[in-house]
């Protein structure tokens, strides 16, 4: 499912990692439903979850955390090379 999603189909994650991320991504839509459904449990006057400003706000977070570990990475092969 998150491959379809986001890249094409192409294999990005191994088999048991991509089949507990869909089960989180799952689980995690149950939740959204359950607590935003008027006439269930979750009834009261609070805020309504909305997942999707939840996924846009981790897509940055993971965005800069990755461009964080790629300047690392490179900072750190350029001080094996002897670069720094």
């Amino acid at each position: 499912m998150y491959s379809s999603r986001h890249f094409n189909e192409q294999q990005v994650l191994f088999p048991n990692s991509e089949k507990e991320l869909n089960r989180i991504i799952e689980d995690a839509e149950k939740v959204e439903s359950e607590f935003n459904d008027p006439f269930g449990r979750g009834s009261g006057q609070r805020e309504r979850i909305d997942l999707e400003r939840v996924r846009q706000g981790l897509t940055t977070r993971i965005t800069r955390q990755a461009a964080d570990m790629v300047d690392l990475a490179k900072e750190e092969a350029l001080g094996r090379m002897g670069e720094r």
